[in-house]
């Protein structure tokens, strides 16, 4: 049994993730030419040196201006963006901001988010660790090790204790440390090959929240084989970060949420609550890729977001918009 339907196909250092779902609405033909036109720009691009050299000079700690403070808030690529020292052939480059934000799209979802996944124990308790589990990786596992130090920047009185659970997590060994020490020692990745409802319970341990990165929980072809690890990942009570390619893939892993939770029987005395209301992701990949099933509606990574948490009690609507 696997949870995933396509393998994932990535680039050095530009990350992709290719699940299909079927079923879109048809983009108009003006529209679709134009994303054809970005999507082979985009390949070209990753392909120069000057793509190589953004990852390997531009976006650098060292070209930071300043540090981050508790009080502020990320709220935008453009945020993100200015917190480097200016360079015009970059900042005004498209093809540039896209292949950025598809790399740096997984860490930085998670850091704008990471608070709607604590609870108010974990706020108050500054110097406890925060255990998330990354459930079903796939690209996110295979991401080099100064994407996830960016969580040390946003997060700088947190300890992060990261665990990448899926069937296509590769087996190996601890991830080498950066340059970035004192980053890497407060972001501790653990790679773990399998499917998580199949792991021991004391093997898993017993995380903060959970995080799903597009993982097709309501796809017609996996919505059955993600439900056993779904199960088990509802029952802890936990909040659950969803991301999903579009928004009818959002839809659908809604409805498999609400269905599932009526009928299991280990969840029947449960309620799907809202952290963080569905929306769309403001640190969505801006690239957008091929759909294998529908080539006519090119997908984004991350495109949709949403926390989601079983509770015993109270109603509410799903918030959309």
């Amino acid at each position: 049994m696997r949870q995933q339907l396509f393998l994932t196909r990535h680039r050095p250092l530009v990350l992709s993730t290719v699940r299909s779902f079927s079923g879109r609405q048809q983009r108009a033909p003006h529209a679709h030419s134009a994303l054809a036109g970005s999507m082979k720009e985009d390949a070209e691009y990753a392909a120069t040196a000057d793509a190589a050299r953004l990852f390997s000079e531009v976006i650098q700690p060292s070209r930071r201006a300043g540090v981050w403070k508790r009080e502020q808030e990320l709220m935008s690529w453009s945020d993100y963006f200015a917190l480097y020292d200016p360079e015009t052939p970059w900042r005004d480059d498209p093809r540039a901001l896209r292949l950025l934000s598809s790399a740096y799209s997984y860490v930085l979802t998670l850091c704008k988010f990471l608070p709607e996944l604590m609870d108010q124990r974990t706020v108050e308790s500054r110097e406890r660790s925060v255990e998330l589990h990354v459930i079903g990786a796939r690209a996110e596992a295979m991401m080099p090790r100064y994407l996830w130090d960016e969580l040390a920047f946003f997060a700088p009185d947190r300890v992060l204790d990261i665990k990448l659970v899926g069937d296509h997590v590769p087996v190996m060994s601890a991830r080498r440390k950066t340059v970035m020490e004192k980053e890497s020692e407060r972001v501790r990745l653990e790679m773990v090959s399998g499917l998580y409802h199949e792991l021991e319970p004391r093997s898993r341990g017993t995380p903060d929240a959970f995080v799903l990165y597009n993982p097709g929980i309501g796809h017609p072809q996996l919505r059955d084989k993600w439900a056993p690890t779904l199960e088990t990942v509802l029952i802890s009570c936990k909040p659950v970060l969803i991301t999903s390619f579009s928004l009818e893939d959002q839809q659908c892993d809604i409805a498999a949420l609400h269905d599932l939770v009526a009928t299991s029987q280990a969840l029947k005395q449960h309620e799907v609550q809202f952290r963080c209301r569905a929306k769309q992701n403001p640190f969505r990949s801006l690239k957008h890729q091929p759909d294998p099933a529908n080539v006519s509606a090119p997908i984004q990574t991350n495109h949709r977001v949403m926390v989601v948490q079983l509770v015993r009690t109270g109603k509410e609507e799903v918030p959309t918009e």
